[in-house]
């Protein structure tokens, strides 16, 4: 869970990707691709105390756990985030993993983040979207035909285990292959205002 707060605090929302799909040789026909588990989480925080001049806000979890966050300079309306306003959190990522060799482009830069983020109009309460698009050159560490699935180890070392759409696939793959993975990550963040008592 800090995980994805600290991404709040941290993530600048993604501007458009930059790099275009490889261009497939038409006579191959489609690359084969396998699917990670797509994750979600969708959270509902209070706002027990924002620290405007020090740019922190302090968060209370729905089992009640406590957590005070730096707010980084790209959220532009901290002004109008008061205690006792709740944050909306919807979080979703997922990874799909294309079953060919990296182009030589792709080999030169194995790591491309693209970022973008888009602010909530200022008629509306502080928030917006962030949306992350990461393509790595990855080497295949582990294959489990039974299981149809593929491990995976990235440039920084990290792991992900992807799931093989198409079985016949899993023949042509061998450990220590190099392929491509895109991970795509969504945070939608809204500040819901505490309505005022009369």
């Amino acid at each position: 869970m800090n995980k994805h707060l600290s991404l709040l605090a941290i993530l600048t929302l993604l501007s458009a990707c930059s790099d275009a799909p490889p261009p497939q040789d038409k006579a191959a026909g489609p690359v084969a691709k396998a699917v990670g588990e797509a994750a979600s989480l969708k959270v509902v925080l209070g706002i027990d105390a924002v620290d405007a001049a020090n740019r922190k806000v302090t968060l209370r979890g729905p089992q009640g756990r406590v957590g005070t966050y730096p707010v980084s300079p790209e959220v532009k309306r901290l002004s109008e985030i008061k205690a006792g306003d709740t944050l909306l959190v919807d979080y979703r990522v997922s990874a799909v993993a294309e079953l060919r060799e990296p182009t030589a482009e792709e080999a030169k830069a194995p790591l491309v983040l693209a970022e973008m983020l888009d602010r909530r109009p200022a008629n509306q309460s502080p928030g917006g979207t962030i949306v992350r698009s990461l393509r790595a050159v990855v080497e295949i560490e582990a294959l489990n035909p039974t299981a149809g699935t593929v491990t995976l180890k990235g440039p920084l070392d990290g792991q992900v285990h992807l799931k093989v759409q198409d079985a016949a696939v899993m023949s042509q793959l061998k450990v220590g292959q190099k392929i491509v993975v895109t991970f795509d990550e969504t945070m939608i963040v809204i500040v819901d205002p505490a309505t005022e008592k009369r």
